[in-house]
């Protein structure tokens, strides 16, 4: 699906270079998202099979070189003890605490994101409708402008924040701190995209709807008198 574009300008820059001729080719268009949890999790998984693969050659099962790993722990833990090397036993600790902190933040920023980027869609999605934006609409736009929305949580309540096409610059708008609305949003994606919102029609020959009806009637009417006044009995006949 292609879409009219007025001022690429308003887009952003990744985007701007899919805009041939004043039209987005939305067909396949995805948004690149931050995949660094993935990555992360993804090397981590083939650390951990490259390992197991290296032991299973030994006849040694992945729970074997977890027992294993654990013991060796221990052992180390305990010689420190005996010795009295507790900053030993201290940095051995912190590692541990450090890579589960790790763990626990990825899975925290992860779900923060998911949630943010619920949240203005949602959002967007709610202001286009009642901007009389198109099915399709409604489904584009808020992939195309989702990182012009910031969300920050306070006492538990979205708050939403519009930004300029660089993501990063409050826009002007509206609202009372001089800051853009949601309304003002859905004003610039009308401009960008007026293909995807439903146009206001008027009647033929520039008459307002319902106007070729009236003057009918107007006409019917004044037909009717001026017969009735010169044929006599007409006035007796059904006009229907």
């Amino acid at each position: 699906m292609e879409i009219e574009i007025t001022d690429k300008a308003t887009l952003p820059e990744w985007m701007q270079e899919q805009v041939k001729d004043g039209k987005l080719d939305l067909s396949g268009f995805k948004q690149p998202e931050d995949v660094t949890v993935l990555k992360n999790a993804l090397d981590t998984e083939r650390k951990a099979a490259a390992a197991a693969k290296s032991w299973t050659g030994l006849g040694v099962t992945p729970d074997d070189v977890k027992e294993m790993l654990a013991a060796k722990a221990k052992a180390e833990e305990d010689k420190a003890k005996a010795s009295g090397d507790f900053d030993a036993i201290l940095t051995q600790k912190q590692s541990a605490w450090d890579a589960e902190r790790a763990e626990i933040e990825g899975q925290r920023d992860s779900s923060q994101k998911a949630l943010q980027t619920y949240v203005a869609g949602a959002a967007l999605s709610t202001e286009l409708a009642n901007g009389k934006a198109k099915a399709e609409g409604i489904h584009a736009i808020p992939k195309l402008f989702s990182d012009r929305i910031k969300v920050a949580f306070a006492d538990g309540k979205p708050e939403l924040k519009i930004m300029m096409a660089d993501g990063l610059t409050p826009m002007a708008g509206r609202a009372a701190d001089g800051l853009a609305t949601m309304d003002d949003l859905v004003e610039e994606a009308k401009k960008t995209f007026p293909s995807l919102f439903e146009t206001e029609m008027k009647g033929g020959g520039g008459m307002q709807p319902n106007a070729g009806d009236a003057a009918s009637k107007t006409n019917q009417t004044g037909t009717t008198g001026l017969l009735t006044n010169k044929v006599a009995g007409f006035s007796d006949l059904p006009l229907n």
